[in-house]
């Protein structure tokens, strides 16, 4: 599972033209984007690759590393957001969902109307009990009970001598510490 989950220095940059956002129904999409456990926008996460690329026009293929393998995935432009929906096989499946999905950018809206940009504090307060459940480089990543398919990946780096804090524990991480991206897993690990 800790393979399915980390990403080895993973940046999503995709560009749009006009033209492209008129015939493309996803690079146009109304600001704020919606982000659910369920849906990304118009995209629905239970809907297999071959619908999303029928959806989104535009999308991209890619590959979405983790540890030391890659993964085929697609990439999505949704409005402002940069979206990569991978699967965990070998071979992209048309008629299989994403099993992983990314998501970073602005101006969408999380769960209970957060921003994307929401900080620690903003998160723990709306969402209640969390925990974390690994670091990605730089960055600590968090889930939270209430909405079990999802993670966020935080612009906070542990102290590389972790002995203070319990394993999962949130405490060191500060308030200010902000989203950085936002993944949507197709199952809820019940890690805290």
């Amino acid at each position: 599972m800790r393979s399915h989950l980390l990403l080895a220095c993973t940046t999503i940059t995709m560009g749009s033209t006009l033209g492209a956002q008129a015939q493309d129904p996803c690079r146009a999409a109304t600001q704020p984007i919606v982000i659910s456990e369920d849906s990304v926008g118009p995209l629905s996460v239970h809907a297999p690759i071959g619908k999303l690329i029928t959806i989104c026009p535009s999308a991209t293929p890619t590959t979405r590393y983790a540890e030391d393998a890659g993964y085929p995935a697609f990439a999505i432009s949704v409005g402002t957001l940069s979206v990569v929906a991978s699967q965990a096989g070998m071979q992209l499946q048309r008629d299989e969902v994403a099993s992983f999905w990314m998501i970073q950018g602005s101006h969408a809206l999380l769960p209970l109307g957060l921003d994307l940009g929401s900080t620690w504090a903003q998160l723990s307060s709306a969402y209640g009990h969390g925990c974390r459940t690994l670091a990605e480089g730089a960055n600590v990543v968090v889930e939270f009970t209430r909405f079990p398919r999802l993670r966020f990946q935080l612009n906070y780096a542990l102290p590389s001598v972790d002995d203070t804090f319990p394993r999962g524990s949130t405490a060191p991480i500060p308030d200010s510490a902000h989203i950085v991206q936002v993944w949507i897993l197709d199952h809820g690990a019940k890690r805290c």
